[in-house]
């Protein structure tokens, strides 16, 4: 990828060791357009193979875990992962303001989103409990809020550690 950001810089003719801030930047968008396209193969392709699996099953707490509120969330969840990857292995380690705002960025949307897939793995257990004939009557809704608001506390503290 660092060879395509230096072609694409002999190709509109710019010096890469005067203008790094353009190489950055060339490095930025290619790995944002390589998540977005990853991102897009990933609900468009497998996440609707995953779901045809998954409703051929004859058990039913899969349906859940995998229902539509998660495979959405994984959805995001694959493209913020390859971002994050990409970014740290792309960008060399510098003290440059650029570098840290991204490295920062991309740390914040990674916990946002593993936070949402948290919150959504719990929604579909609460989902699971409240339709189980034992389990139906206990007052289970609450303990499964305060479990989200655990996980959404902690990736506050952790964005803001960052």
């Amino acid at each position: 990828m660092k060879e395509l950001a230096e072609w694409t810089m002999e190709v509109l003719n710019i010096d890469p060791e005067s203008e790094n801030w353009i190489y950055d930047i060339l490095l930025l968008v290619m790995i944002v357009f390589i998540a977005t396209v990853c991102g897009i193969i990933m609900r468009r392709l497998i996440l609707p193979l995953v779901k045809k699996l998954v409703r051929k099953t004859h058990v039913k707490w899969d349906d859940y875990i995998f229902s539509d509120g998660v495979i959405k969330v994984i959805g995001q969840l694959v493209p913020a992962i390859i971002a994050y990857f990409l970014t740290s292995l792309l960008f060399e380690i510098k003290d440059t303001i650029f570098h840290d705002l991204v490295w920062r960025v991309m740390n914040v949307y990674l916990i946002a989103v593993i936070i949402k897939f948290v919150c959504a793995v719990i929604e579909s257990i609460d989902v699971i409990t409240s339709q189980h004939s034992t389990l139906k009557d206990r007052p289970l809704h609450g303990v499964y809020q305060m479990f989200k608001l655990i996980a959404i506390c902690l990736g506050i503290i952790v964005i803001i550690a960052n």
